[in-house]
This record gives structure tokens, C-alpha cells and sequence, in this order.
């Protein structure tokens, strides 16, 4: 009761009313109620009357300089300056929140984004900090709680109208950038992966062996088969049949198999005769078909046989013409 008797002496002297200080409890009132900047932000700048949006983009220029003046004079012997600072921050973001609500041109949005009690709360927080004594030996726990509680607050308040003041079309492109930033380490690895896939070969080509394979140099190679150049040829070993498979890298739909038989061109002595086909869904055989092939064609023959999901083509020369097996060319077509 002694510190509260002198600090209205010097109230009296001072010529400032301290009504309302403390509460009955001894409790700091509540300052800037947090609840009133709680809301979803929508930046209005794109709304604001150009005039009235610069007024109060200086306003809270005003403001957050007055607030870094009352954290600059915080320490204890400028602590009741601070206050006082803090109070001129506060009339500072009253007349900016005034210049935003008559820049807006619809007044139930005004209402919805920035009520009345706003003001209002701004008004009793700051009274209650002007009514505070010049002198930090007259400052009471209560003071120094409230100014806290209120500077803190007001920063927050400070950021939250900053944000509202924005314009939307910088609002959008900053979230955009920050968006694709955040997400270039997954688009890149996106990009790889499908440059991977697009560029890998869509199977692989084994065989069960091919003529001349002891020699580095053979061009009889079973990825010959499937070059696209009907010059090249994969052929089997002297006086052999063999098999060539096709292993896709992902199931594939398969409608038919288009076969160039081999030749050994210019010589004329080779070629498959009794051919099977075979269409693999995993473990599965899923088709099955046997035709005879005709050396003296060169032409391209096409045989049906169909399958879901297949994953492998088993091609088997069972017989052949001349000096042993082989096709000039294999294509698979698919859906």
C-alpha cells in the first residue's frame, strides 16, 4: 500500500491519472489481447486504397522503430522511458490499423479482419502504460510484468499487420518461390529418374550362345537381333539351334511378334526354320505359339500372339536351315 500511495502522489504531481492500475488481486491486467490477432491472414493490399495502404505502411514503419527504441531502453534505469516509448508504438499501430480500415472498401470485411475491440484493447494498453510513473524506483512488479507482456505482444501485433497490409500478388509469388525451393530436391530426382527410365533400353537381349563367340570381333551378337538394321544378324553356332529372349523392363502388352529370319547374306546358308514363341508373365507362360519360317524370304512376318503383363519372349529355333539358326531381325509390337 505505500508504493501505490506514492505512485499516486506522484501522479498528482505529474498531473496523470493512474486509475485502474492494479487489479483487486494484484494481478497485470491482461494487455493486447492475443486472441484479437489470432486470425487467418489475408493479405488486403490488393484491396486497400493506394493512399491509405502508404499512410499506414509509414505508421507501422513508425511503430516497429519506436518498438526497437523501447527494447533498446529496456535494462533498468531507462525501463520507464521504455514504457512511455512503448505507449507512443502502441498510438503508432492505432493509426495504422485506422488508415487500413478506411482503405478497405467493403466495411463488414473491415469489421471481420480488424474489429473495434482491437482499438479498443490498443487504447486501455496503452493508457494503463502512460499512467506509469517516470521514475524506475516508483515502478511496481506489476509495471514491469505488464510493459513485458505488452512489448512482447506488440511485436507479434506488429507482425501480424505487416502481413495483412501485403500486397497479394507478392504474397503469392513469395510463397511460390519458397514452394519451388522446397520442392527443387524432389523435382530434380524427379527429372532423374524419368531421364533414367526414358534413356534405359526397354529390355534386355540374352541368347544361348551365337556363332563365333570366341572370338572378340563376332558380329553375331544377339543384341544384333534387335539393332532395328536388318543387315545384321545374331546366328547360333555351326550346325546348332538355340534360343533368344527378350526380358522387358516393366510388364508390357503384347499383341504380335515381327521376325526377319536370318540369312548370312551373301552367303545365303543359315536361317530358322521351326520356331516357338513363347510370352512369360513372371513365372507364368501365358502364350504359346509354333510356326515355320522361310529361309528364302528376307521379307518381315508378323505373328500374332497376345498377352497381358508380359514380362519375357522366349524365342526357340528348333531346326534351321543350312549351316545353323538365327534372325536378322525381332521386334516386339505392343499395345
Amino acid at each position: 500500500m505505500r508504493f501505490a500511495e506514492l505512485r499516486r502522489r506522484f501522479a498528482a504531481l505529474f498531473g496523470r491519472s493512474f486509475e485502474a492500475r492494479d487489479s483487486p488481486s494484484g494481478d497485470v491486467e491482461i494487455a493486447i489481447d492475443p486472441k484479437l490477432i489470432r486470425r487467418p491472414i489475408r493479405p488486403l493490399g490488393d484491396e486497400v486504397v493506394e493512399a491509405e495502404r502508404i499512410a499506414f505502411e509509414e505508421a507501422i514503419l513508425v511503430a516497429r522503430q519506436q518498438l526497437d527504441a523501447a527494447e533498446l531502453l529496456s535494462n533498468f534505469p531507462h525501463r520507464a522511458e521504455s514504457m512511455h516509448v512503448l505507449a507512443r508504438a502502441l498510438s503508432a499501430f492505432e493509426e495504422a490499423i485506422a488508415h487500413l480500415r478506411r482503405g478497405l472498401p467493403q466495411a463488414a470485411h473491415v469489421d471481420e479482419l480488424l474489429p473495434e475491440a482491437l482499438t479498443q484493447s490498443l487504447q486501455v494498453t496503452r493508457q494503463r502504460l502512460e499512467s506509469t510513473p517516470r521514475l524506475n524506483v516508483l515502478l511496481s512488479e506489476s509495471d514491469v510484468r505488464f510493459w513485458r507482456t505488452t512489448l512482447s505482444r506488440a511485436r507479434r501485433l506488429g507482425a501480424w499487420l505487416l502481413r495483412l497490409g501485403q500486397r497479394r500478388r507478392a504474397v503469392i509469388a513469395r510463397r511460390a518461390l519458397a514452394t519451388a525451393i522446397a520442392l527443387a530436391p524432389v523435382v530434380l530426382l524427379l527429372a532423374a529418374y524419368l531421364t533414367y527410365v526414358k534413356s534405359r533400353d526397354p529390355f534386355t537381349v540374352s541368347a544361348s550362345d551365337f556363332y563365333a563367340s570366341d572370338q572378340p570381333s563376332s558380329p553375331f551378337h544377339p543384341e544384333k537381333a534387335v539393332d532395328g538394321d536388318q543387315t545384321t544378324e545374331w546366328l547360333t553356332p555351326e550346325g546348332k539351334n538355340g534360343w533368344l529372349e527378350l526380358d522387358f523392363a516393366r510388364p508390357t502388352k503384347v499383341v504380335a511378334i515381327s521376325i526377319v529370319n536370318a540369312r548370312n547374306a551373301p552367303y545365303a546358308d543359315r536361317g530358322t526354320k521351326k520356331l516357338e514363341i513363347e510370352l512369360f508373365a513372371g513365372t507364368q507362360r501365358a502364350r504359346r505359339v509354333e510356326v515355320k519360317l522361310e529361309t528364302e524370304s528376307t521379307g518381315e512376318r508378323r505373328i500374332a500372339i497376345d498377352g497381358e503383363r508380359i514380362t519375357r519372349v522366349r524365342l526357340t529355333a528348333h531346326s534351321h536351315y543350312g549351316h545353323g539358326a538365327g534372325f536378322a531381325e525381332v521386334r516386339v509390337l505392343e499395345k
